[in-house]
């Protein structure tokens, strides 16, 4: 089973995604606070980190590189409502504009996934 760590730092938003994702056949996991995503990525590998930069933990930049150094070969899914996040510059793998279909979340976890 994919094992996928969503990071957002609004509460609802996280759940409604956990909701959608853990119904679409993924294990999830969710933080909505730096020391719990540090925590997570510490004690438990993951195939995939969806990554919210409207209510990020801390700057989507920042987040990324910290991401990155911790777990270089995790996929790293950002949505947002910023249709103007340069997706290779912050290093994510897939950018999906807010609002989306969740079918365009599942698609793109089970694409980086394989």
């Amino acid at each position: 089973m994919t094992q996928v760590l969503i990071l957002s730092g609004d509460a609802t938003i996280a759940r409604m995604l956990h909701l959608m994702l853990r119904t679409s056949g993924f294990d999830v996991q969710s933080a909505h606070r730096d020391d719990e995503a540090r925590d997570l990525l510490g004690r438990q590998r993951f195939d995939i980190v969806v990554l919210d930069f409207d209510v990020a933990l801390t700057s989507a930049d920042r987040l990324t590189q910290e991401l990155r150094r911790r777990a270089p070969f995790i996929p790293i899914v950002a949505i947002s409502s910023d249709a103007a996040v340069d997706r290779k510059r912050i290093g994510v793998d897939a950018f999906i504009p807010k609002p989306f279909h969740p079918e365009t979340l599942v698609d793109a976890i089970h694409a980086l996934a394989a």
